[in-house]
């Protein structure tokens, strides 16, 4: 699919500023945001096809990177017991907010001051390489969190301390306390060309946008550079319904209004990809499928 394309249609384009500010918010969602228009803003006929393109997009980086809805706000830490004492375990758990480096350390080592004796355990961070520390004054495990693997650990097996004292435990990789690596700007009512390979199929996102940026630098401001275009399977625009979602397409709170830039565009209608006659095995028997709606 190409621009050249666009010069064939006999419609024009049509360009669409959306503030999330004037567009419906649902209850549930502080993002998925609809707008309404008192006219139809384009249709075409069905020897035609919609195009959508995110031209730009104002997006603040306001949003809580620690958050119970996505489980990432704890981590334990356990002590091995002996031969007559059982293991003593930890865990801190953090509130909803926007941490950086230094807050998860405050608070972290605030909560394991208050932790039961025998655990003397405290974190720390080092700016140099990147890296967190666990200290303590008898082995320990850390244990596989979502959080401890923003800290570094791993968060598929328990991470042992060395054996040598002070026992300790540094991470394997640098601090990483973003909640996502980028923002998809998706339409949950349209289905697009792309594909996705979180779902294994085709996708609704309309835009992915890297975040090359620490999250505390205010507003993310993005332009399309590339001239990605997604065709969308309706016909006609008369609102937009778009959510903004992080690597796991899992909507993001954000606490402070959006801003997207969209152009609407119509091309002459052209399978992009051809039917193929498909195979599948059942019950030892090889089987055709037919073409899908979307083939």
């Amino acid at each position: 699919m190409t621009v050249v394309q666009i010069a064939d249609s006999p419609y024009g384009s049509v360009e669409v500023f959306l503030d999330s500010s004037y567009g419906k918010r649902y209850d549930n969602y502080h993002n998925e945001v609809c707008w309404y228009f008192n006219e139809q803003l384009m249709r075409v006929s069905q020897s035609y096809d919609l195009i959508f393109s995110i031209l730009s997009a104002s997006i603040p980086l306001a949003y809580d990177n620690i958050d119970w809805d996505i489980d990432n706000h704890w981590l334990n830490i356990m002590k091995p017991g002996g031969v007559f004492t059982y293991d003593t375990d930890y865990t801190v758990s953090l509130s909803n907010g926007n941490y950086n480096i230094k807050d998860i350390k405050a608070a972290v080592n605030a909560q394991f001051v208050a932790a039961p004796n025998g655990m003397n355990v405290s974190m720390d961070y080092s700016r140099v390489t990147g890296l967190a520390t666990f200290t303590s004054d008898a082995p320990f495990v850390v244990r596989p969190s979502t959080l401890s693997d923003m800290l570094g650990f791993s968060s598929i097996e328990n991470v042992e301390s060395t054996t040598s004292v002070p026992y300790t435990c540094t991470g394997m990789k640098k601090v990483d306390i973003r909640r996502t690596q980028s923002l998809y700007i998706i339409s949950p009512d349209v289905i697009t060309d792309s594909f996705d390979s979180f779902y294994l199929s085709r996708s609704s996102c309309l835009a992915r946008i890297p975040i090359d940026t620490t999250p505390y630098n205010n507003v993310l401001h993005w332009r399309n550079t590339t001239g990605i275009l997604s065709r969308v399977h309706t016909h006609n625009v008369n609102s937009f319904n778009l959510s903004i979602v992080d690597d796991k397409r899992r909507i993001i709170k954000l606490q402070r209004p959006w801003c997207v830039n969209i152009q609407v565009d119509a091309i002459t209608h052209k399978d992009v990809i051809p039917y193929q006659q498909r195979l599948y095995m059942s019950n030892g028997q090889t089987i055709d499928l037919p073409p899908t709606s979307m083939d």
